[in-house]
C-alpha cells in the first residue's frame, strides 16, 4: 500500500509542477500583455520610438540655374540697346556687363532682380558697337556675405542707334591721335634706315603687349629721342624695340633698341 501511495503522491506531485508550470506560462503571457517589463523585454514602444517624434529629414537644396538664351536688339531711343534672357532659376539678382568693341569702358549695369529678363541699356554712344553678356547670384546659405554664382550666359554683340541723320565723327589729327597709345615691344628685321629723319621701317615678326593681328606687317619705327642713329642699325638686321606705338601713323616712338644678331659685337646703347 504504501508504494502505491507513494506513486500516487509522486503523480500529484508531477501534474502539480506541470499545472504550477502552465499557471506561471500564463501568468508571463498575461503580465507581457500588460505590458510590464519582464527583465530586458517591452512590448509598448517607447515615446522616443513613435512616429510623431521622428525628426524630419531636411530639405533638398535647390539648385542655382544659368540664365539662357541672351538675345539683343536696337533700342527705339538714341544709345540704346534692349537685352532680353530666360532668367536663372532660384535666382536672387541678374547682372548685365558690358563692353565696347574695342575692349573699353567695361562696366555693369545697376542690379537686376532674380526673376528679371530684359533690360535697355541706355546712355550708350551710338553708332558704337558693344558686347553684352549675363550672370545670376545669390547669397550663400553658409557664408553670410558671400553669394554663389551661376555660369556666364552667351555673349551677344549690337551696335547703338545714333540720333537720325547724325554722321561719324571725323578722325582725329595725327598730333592728337599721338596721345591714343600703347607701350609695346615689336621683334623684327629692319627693311630701310633713314639716318637723316632718325628712323627706320621694321618688319615685325614677334609683338609684346599687342596682337599681331592687329598690326601692320612694316612700321616706321622713330628714333628721334636718341642722340644719333646706332652705326650697327642696317637693312637686314633683327632687331627689339621698345617704346610707344601709335596706331593712328602705324609708328613706335622707341625708347630702347637692342641688337638681336649673334654677332652683336658692335651693338651700340646710344640712347
Amino acid at each position: 500500500m504504501s508504494v502505491f501511495n507513494s506513486l500516487r503522491d509522486g503523480n500529484r506531485l508531477r501534474a502539480g509542477l506541470v499545472v504550477g508550470a502552465i499557471t506561471a506560462a500564463a501568468l508571463v503571457i498575461a503580465v507581457v500583455a500588460g505590458g510590464i517589463q519582464i527583465g530586458q523585454f517591452e512590448t509598448t514602444p517607447t515615446a522616443a520610438q513613435t512616429e510623431d517624434d521622428t525628426p524630419p529629414p531636411p530639405a533638398l537644396p535647390t539648385a542655382l540655374g544659368n540664365p539662357i538664351g541672351l538675345a539683343a536688339s536696337v533700342g527705339s531711343a538714341a544709345g540704346s540697346v534692349d537685352l532680353t534672357w530666360t532668367a536663372a532659376a532660384n535666382a536672387e539678382l541678374h547682372l548685365v556687363y558690358l563692353v565696347a568693341a574695342d575692349g573699353s569702358g567695361g562696366r555693369y549695369w545697376p542690379r537686376l532682380s532674380g526673376s528679371s529678363s530684359d533690360v535697355t541699356i541706355t546712355n550708350l554712344i551710338g553708332g558704337q558697337r558693344y558686347f553684352f553678356i549675363v550672370i545670376a547670384g545669390r547669397e550663400s546659405s553658409t557664408n553670410a556675405g558671400s553669394y554663389q554664382w551661376s555660369e556666364w550666359s552667351n555673349w551677344k554683340a549690337e551696335t547703338a542707334p545714333r540720333l537720325g541723320g547724325l554722321p561719324n565723327p571725323p578722325a582725329l589729327p595725327e598730333t592728337e591721335a599721338r596721345e591714343y597709345s600703347r607701350y609695346a615691344e615689336f621683334e623684327g628685321s629692319v627693311v630701310s634706315v633713314d639716318r637723316a629723319d632718325k628712323s627706320f621701317r621694321l618688319r615685325i615678326t614677334e609683338s609684346e603687349y599687342l596682337s599681331l593681328s592687329s598690326l601692320p606687317d612694316i612700321v616706321t619705327v622713330d628714333l628721334s629721342s636718341f642722340r644719333s642713329v646706332p652705326s650697327w642699325l642696317i637693312a637686314g638686321r633683327n632687331v627689339e624695340v621698345e617704346g610707344r606705338y601709335y596706331s593712328a601713323s602705324q609708328t613706335m616712338r622707341a625708347h630702347e633698341i637692342e641688337l638681336e644678331d649673334d654677332d652683336d659685337d658692335d651693338e651700340d646703347d646710344d640712347d
